[in-house]
This record gives C-alpha cells, structure tokens and sequence, in this order.
C-alpha cells in the first residue's frame, strides 16, 4: 500500500479518503457525508468507487465485501428486534438495492441499502459451470447468526466463510478444474432474513462505485444516491470555504501544493478522532525498572512485566485524537495537547 488517509473530512458533515493499493492496482476512494434529520442522530451515506492505477489491467478484478452486524439486540423492540434483509430470497443474488432494516433502542427504527451503482459498472464474465448459478453482476448475499461475543471478529467470519465455499468447489470440480478466483473467492448465495451478522459481496471488473445508505426512519426520508452525489459537493464546498477562512494561508506557503498538503494532514487529525472503550491491563507495582534511567532499559521492564503484576483495571472510556492512525491508533495523551491546538480554532464545541 502506498498510503491512505482523508484528503477532506469535517466530523460533522463527512469527507473523502483514499486508499493508495499499489499492490492491488487500484485505488479505492471512500466517501462519507451526514444528513441530519430526525430524533436519532439523522443519516449517512458512503460511496465506495474504485479507480483502476495506470500500470493495473484495463479488465483487473476487485472484489467489496461489506457487512451488517449488530450486538445487544435483546435491547431492541421484541416486534422489530436486530436486523433483517428485507429483499425475498433469490438463489442467484441480488439484482438492484439490497435493503438491510433494523432497530434498536438508540437509533429507533432504520434502514441499510446498497446499491447497485451507476449502469457504467461492469462485472467478471466466468466460462465456468458454476457461474451459472451464480453471475457476478448481481449482489451476493448471506444471514446468520452468531454468538454475540464473537460479532467483532468480522474478518475471521469472512475468511472462513469464503475457505469453506473454495472447499466445496475443490470438491465438486477438482483442483484442475476450478473456476477463475474472481468468482470461487466468493461467499455462498445463503439464506437471507433475520439475524444478528449479514455478509454481503461484490465483485467488479475496472473502475466501479456503489452507494451504502443509513437511513433513519424518524428522519422521514429514504436517501437516493442522487441526493448523496447533491450532498457530497456540499461538503466538499463548505470543507474548503471553511478552512479558507479559519486558516488562512500566508507566503510563501500559499501554494496549491501546501493548501493540498495541509488540508490532508488536518483532516486525518480529525479524522483520527475515535472513542474507545474497554479493560486496561496495568502493572501498579511501581517497579524502579519502569523509570528508564539507563540504556537497556527495555530489557529492564521486560523482566518487571515477567514478574507479572500486571492486573485487568476498568472498563474506561476514551475520547481522543490519535498520534497516527497506520501505526498508533489509540488514544495518546502525550499528544493530546497539540492535537487540539488546531481542532479548538476549527470547532470549539468538538474541544
């Protein structure tokens, strides 16, 4: 990877980030925007697109999976409780939006849709018996249910998933006779309805985009991806009047170069923000080892954490910027401090 990180963001409106995938071939760009509205926190959007890089095939496959999980149900109204797929059951996929509702006692009532994207997509064609039962142009969709303890380890869910479905075609077609891996690296078309974790796919050839829509139902209104392209240039448009005027650029650093710059490492600042939650493991034996008085002094702490004093202490809560979201992505505050400096000329209220 060649880099990522905001190139746009307000924390409340939205932005733009970019992920650089030298590996892959392909940028993808992640776009974020709030439409208030509503008695529980109003809606979102995000657009996803990718854009094929210049030494990527014009045909490179790239494969989105996106997921719906959700813990605490036994919280929700017993009629409506969790999430559900809203679409009837289709053994080939999805065609058009594929609809997620849901409810719970903080966001009331909602809906998820994921759209197709705009018609100039276009998607892996298989010469393959099993592509058959299963055309790449359409959304793939399964529900289940999970224990709740394990709901955060979407990862591993996916991976395993798509292990066992690569499995059942090794053993159907044979290791010689496999289809393309666009399409056996794919999750099951499953059964779809009630549950507390939803996995979805998509799967593209070339530059792509597609739309994934919250929208609350107190807010009285179901978002169209028209409106989110609408409400995306109004972001954009008030995130560069806004920092114009709150950071006035003065030579010699009022080129293009530095404004795009400076835009971009403010708005990861900002987009660092996070809230965290949780168990501390602390060691309050106040070991003389842990002063860092001589210059192995990692090895000294290493043998005081051997003697393991260290105890489960909480749980706490955080809410902080981070010192860098690749490699500290956790609350610091050391830098806290700095961190605010510019955030408190932005938006006082967010201090």
């Amino acid at each position: 990877m060649e880099g990522y990180g905001w190139e746009e963001y307000d924390i409340r409106t939205g932005g733009r980030q970019v992920i650089y995938d030298k590996g892959n071939q392909i940028d993808i760009t992640t776009e974020f925007v709030k439409m208030p509205g509503g008695e529980h926190g109003g809606s979102w959007a995000a657009r996803i697109s990718g854009t094929p890089r210049e030494d990527a095939s014009p045909t490179i496959k790239t494969t989105m999976i996106f997921y719906a999980a959700m813990s605490g149900m036994s919280a929700a109204s017993p009629e409506d409780a969790g999430l559900r797929i809203e679409n009837e059951q289709d053994p080939l996929g999805y065609e058009g939006d594929l609809n997620i509702g849901g409810y719970t006692k903080d966001l009331g009532a909602f809906r998820l849709q994921l759209t197709p994207g705009p018609t100039t997509n276009t998607y892996p064609e298989v010469e393959h018996p099993h592509s058959e039962g299963k055309p790449l142009d359409r959304t793939i969709a399964q529900s289940g249910t999970i224990p709740e303890e394990h709901v955060w380890q979407a990862k591993a869910i996916v991976f395993q998933t798509i292990q066992q479905a690569v499995k059942g075609l090794v053993d159907q077609y044979g290791e010689t006779d496999m289809p393309a891996p666009c399409l056996a690296m794919t999750i099951p078309n499953g059964n779809i309805g009630q549950g507390n974790f939803h996995l979805t796919q998509k799967v593209f050839e070339g530059a792509f985009e597609f739309d994934i829509i919250f929208s609350s139902a107190s807010g009285g209104k179901q978002y169209t991806s028209a409106e989110v392209t609408e409400r995306l240039s109004e972001v954009s448009e008030s995130f560069k009047d806004k920092y114009a005027k709150v950071f006035a650029a003065q030579a010699p650093f009022n080129g293009k170069k530095y404004d795009q710059f400076s835009k971009t490492m403010f708005s990861n600042l900002l987009g660092g923000i996070g809230y965290f939650h949780g168990d501390s493991v602390v060691d309050r034996s106040y070991a003389e080892e842990y002063d860092e008085d001589n210059e192995g002094f990692w090895e000294d702490a290493a043998e005081a954490r051997g003697r393991n004093h260290q105890a489960k202490e909480g749980p706490s809560e955080l809410f902080s910027a981070v010192p860098s979201r690749p490699f500290f992505p956790r609350g610091f505050l050391w830098d806290e401090g700095f961190h605010l400096l510019p955030i408190a000329d932005w938006d006082a209220d967010v201090t």
